[in-house]
């Protein structure tokens, strides 16, 4: 399914799910964009590693998109029966709008959606602003692999939230209030992919 999006001159922050088994170059070009904005200079993955996530059914990506500009994104891919989420990134002229806990949100609730147990990753012992937004997400530290990191060697916290099919994980959605349907038609642009919702 494929949306089309239009900007206005107060562009909202929009949630859409990329196309999934195919090749978007505008999904994989955004996301490197982003990537080398977020870790300077070159980023972490290239474009071509963005396809492949793209390209691959059990992987999703969601984008927090404001206009055309994509502002945040969380890469995630399912292992049997969890989730791992691998890549999150919002933009640093973006951070303190609560995109990064959106994003994390919306992550759980795919998971959960997809009928996962839990999901997971890893992230570097340092990097206090990550262990608290993920923390107030729900998860929760269960592990560490040591020198896991390079430049500098670090251990990485591995932290897990488990998912009960009985209890969805919280929407990061806004509700479905008197403009946000007005505000979602009239924004367009040449994103692809599956409009979820305004964050």
């Amino acid at each position: 399914m494929i949306m089309w999006l239009v900007v206005l001159a107060t562009p909202s922050l929009l949630l859409v799910r990329a196309p999934t088994c195919a090749t978007d170059a505008r999904w994989s070009h955004a996301s490197a964009a982003l990537d080398a904005v977020c870790f300077p200079p070159n980023g972490l993955w290239k474009s071509s590693q963005y396809d492949d996530e793209i390209a691959c059914e059990r992987s999703e990506l969601l984008g927090a998109w404001e206009g055309d500009e994509l502002r945040g994104l969380v890469v995630t891919t399912r292992i049997v029966d969890e989730t791992h989420l691998l890549m999150l990134l919002v933009h640093p002229e973006s951070r303190r709008r609560s995109i990064g806990e959106s994003l994390v949100l919306a992550a759980l609730r795919g998971a959960w959606e997809a009928q996962q147990v839990l999901l997971t990753l890893e992230v570097r012992e340092s990097n206090a602003a990550a262990l608290g937004l993920y923390t107030k997400c729900g998860l929760r530290e269960v592990g560490r692999r040591p020198r896991y990191y390079h430049g500098p060697q670090e251990d990485a916290l591995l932290l897990t939230a488990t998912l009960d099919r009985n209890a969805p994980p919280p929407s990061p959605l806004t509700s479905d209030g008197s403009g946000s349907r007005e505000a979602r038609s009239a924004m367009l642009s040449a994103v692809s992919g599956t409009t979820l919702g305004s964050l």
